[in-house]
């Protein structure tokens, strides 16, 4: 890209399909790397069908409708959830068949990077699907992780995702996390299904980043509309998530050794499950 990089890292979660938990994986994501102290931009990047402002139970007066076409600077189209996570929403409005309602593009995602000085990290939810405009979002992201759950299908529209990546040379920025399995070898089964299939069709595969057990947990949080971590802090699945925002952190965030060292016996043992697949 011909464009200067903004210093702000940008996490992408994106899917081959919906209805595999990427927004509720975006935001507790968000939520657990804010509360380790770092300045979180979360997001919602799908404009016709946004639904992070209804997990974080905010009420956005503006968002990336009213930013794109220049009725807010950033700040002002954000809303702030905690002291440390701010959301930039999709449309504000419930009109979602508006066809004025402007789509998440590269260039416009570029100009947040720039604009959003104040903040640490990016956690961007984009839509499902193989679009180029994907690519062209995924190309701004310092990483892309595809979500993924313990159905067939599921694995076949990743590795459909996966393969327009390589054919866009963006599968370096690629790793697979896979959401609500059952146990770990589970998600050995599906890592060597989709090792398999990718290998002998592309030639490469990505690496496991992670995964998320299932928990109702999860459930119970989504009724509460608080995040997992909040609502019921022991839970596998906030372990879990725990750790793979310690793992991100570690990647592309700044003062995670200091992170590490705090860690509880039980959220180190959370932290093999973000480090399958290494």
């Amino acid at each position: 890209m011909s464009d200067k990089r903004s210093a702000l890292r940008l996490v992408s979660l994106i899917s081959g399909k919906g209805g595999v938990g990427k927004s509720i994986l975006a935001f507790n994501l968000a939520e657990r790397l804010a509360a380790s102290g770092y300045r979180i931009l979360l997001i919602d990047g799908d404009l016709a069908f946004p639904n992070l402002h209804i997990l974080a139970n905010a009420a956005p007066l503006g968002g990336i409708a009213e930013y794109a076409d220049g009725r807010l600077g950033l700040t002002e189209a954000t809303t702030t959830l905690n002291d440390n996570l701010s959301l930039l929403a999709g449309v504000a409005t419930t009109d979602i068949f508006n066809d004025q309602t402007p789509s998440l593009n590269s260039e416009l995602l570029a100009q947040v990077q720039r604009e959003a000085e104040t903040f640490d990290l990016a956690i961007c939810d984009l839509p499902s699907g193989t679009s180029g405009e994907a690519a062209g979002l995924v190309a701004r992201s310092d990483l892309a992780m595809i979500v993924l759950i313990p159905e067939l299908t599921s694995i076949s529209d990743a590795f459909g995702l996966y393969k327009m990546l390589n054919a866009k040379g963006l599968s370096s920025k690629a790793q697979l996390l896979v959401n609500g399995a059952k146990d770990r070898l589970e998600v050995d089964y599906i890592q060597d299904k989709f090792r398999l299939i990718a290998d002998k069709f592309i030639g490469s595969s990505p690496d496991l980043i992670g995964w998320i057990p299932a928990d109702q947990a999860i459930r119970r949080s989504l009724g509460a509309q608080r995040p997992v971590a909040v609502h019921e802090p022991d839970s596998d699945a906030a372990q879990a998530i725990e750790a793979l925002a310690r793992r991100l952190a570690e990647r592309l965030g700044r003062g995670a050794e200091d992170d590490r060292t705090n860690q509880s016996p039980k959220t180190k043992d959370s932290l093999a499950k973000a480090d399958i697949g290494d």
